[in-house]
């Protein structure tokens, strides 16, 4: 077999959480650091980077512009920013463990966005029962739940992350 192996980073939330960081139980749970403490983030890469990892997550999966504005209290344009700023931190660690990493093997280094689930931003346990599936709060209104629905959600989420 000549396919290299490529190694994922592990658990955001534990490793934050060991670093004495409360993640557990806040409505945006790792997402909150990208806004209240960048550098923790960014350390957290570096940490699954000195591991091995080959591909580290954006902490974004919890993250979206209306969960930001709920619960951060931010303008539209600075939820982007700061939804955005999760890759940002990520292409960081990456590029600084590159210049650093004296193994030739580790050359190709990755960010993948993490998007969570539609029923993350709802912040009610629903990402993990699909809960959701009946009804669709978004932009204060509620309508029966569509694919496209879905699929403007997401795609939002996903062409900020893309576009940083």
């Amino acid at each position: 077999m000549n396919e290299k192996v490529v190694i994922l980073d592990g658990d955001f939330a534990t490793g934050l959480e060991a670093g004495g960081f409360k993640i557990q139980g806040d409505p945006l749970w790792s997402a909150r650091l990208i806004h209240t403490n960048p550098q923790a983030i960014k350390e957290a890469h570096c940490r699954f980077l000195s591991s091995g990892a080959d591909v580290i997550c954006t902490a974004t999966s919890q993250a979206s512009v209306e969960g930001f504005m709920k619960f951060l209290g931010l303008s539209s344009e600075q939820t982007v920013q700061l939804l955005m700023s999760g890759v940002y931190r990520a292409k960081e660690a990456a590029q600084e463990f590159h210049q650093t990493c004296r193994d030739p093997e580790r050359k190709m280094l990755l960010v993948a966005a993490s998007v969570g689930p539609y029923g993350a931003f709802l912040h009610d346990g629903s990402e993990y029962t699909g809960a959701y599936e009946e009804t669709m709060h978004l932009q204060h209104y509620t309508t029966l739940i569509r694919l496209q629905d879905f699929k403007a959600w997401h795609w939002q989420q996903i062409l900020r992350l893309v576009s940083a």
